[in-house]
């Protein structure tokens, strides 16, 4: 309990300074969580806790993420910004795997560095857009379409590390098998919330009862997330996909009222 005192009192004096500095919040998180982890003053030891609290933050920021956006808004980003967010994938880890190799990494050491090293963390670039107050400009539509490729590349990226590994199978059966894992996943999450979700919100507004409401609202952000993540992609994506499809329902405000707390 008390490291949970800590973390709370560090997150608050590193992010108050880092805004005063107008450097943003999330510089602050990361000095803050810098400091007191156990690479520095190793202050907070037991970083399991930590580690699912972090996890669960990202998925309410990319369902909250999902509830601006709306799917009307990600069709206006256009084709050409995802063959970029792409281009710009395959580039990066061309680039570093490259690196690695000239430094005396293995090719299947150095394929799986270039992979890592070229995404983004999601959640530090969103929170960096909204504080800036760019997610809804063409800046922010281009940054949110690559993270969204990186992310749904996070599932193939598992396999291929899997694969180069020593006694494996065939690498193209594996990643065939990922992608196919992926896409049925993504399609039934979308499906259940395009044909199952109004009518559940409707019936459950009508009850007046706001924390039952509630508790249907961290069941579909949790659900979608675990459902993404068993398929092998990111947790943060299946929040996305769920937060886009309430926006396109008639309870949208509703449930971006309840979800902001938590």
């Amino acid at each position: 309990m008390w490291e949970v005192l800590i973390i709370l009192s560090v997150f608050i004096a590193f992010a108050a300074v880092s805004e005063r500095l107008r450097l943003g919040t999330v510089l602050g998180f990361l000095i803050g969580g810098a400091v007191i982890g156990p690479s520095g003053l190793g202050v907070v030891h037991e970083l399991e806790a930590v580690r699912e609290l972090a996890d669960l933050g990202v998925v309410f920021l990319l369902f909250n993420l999902g509830l601006e956006l709306k799917i009307e808004r990600l069709r206006l980003i256009g084709s050409r910004v995802y063959a970029l967010a792409m281009t710009q994938l395959l580039v990066t880890a061309g680039a570093i795997a490259w690196i690695a190799y000239a430094l005396g990494v293995s090719v299947e050491g150095a394929i799986v560095v270039g992979g890592a090293l070229a995404l983004s963390s999601t959640a530090v670039v969103l929170r960096v857009l909204r504080d800036l107050g760019r997610t809804l400009t063409q800046l922010g539509r281009v940054a949110i379409a690559i993270l969204l490729v990186q992310d749904i590349a996070v599932g193939p990226l598992l396999v291929l590390a899997k694969a180069l590994g020593p006694g494996t199978g065939s690498l193209a059966m594996a990643l065939l098998l990922a992608l196919a894992k992926g896409v049925l996943v993504l399609l039934v999450v979308v499906l259940l919330a395009r044909f199952a979700l109004r009518p559940v919100l409707t019936f459950l507004a009508a009850l007046d009862a706001d924390e039952v409401f509630t508790a249907m609202t961290l069941l579909l952000v949790l659900g979608a997330s675990f459902a993404t993540e068993q398929a092998g992609l990111s947790m943060a994506l299946g929040a996305f996909v769920a937060g886009l499809m309430v926006a396109d329902t008639e309870y949208r405000h509703q449930v971006a009222a309840e979800i902001g707390p938590i």
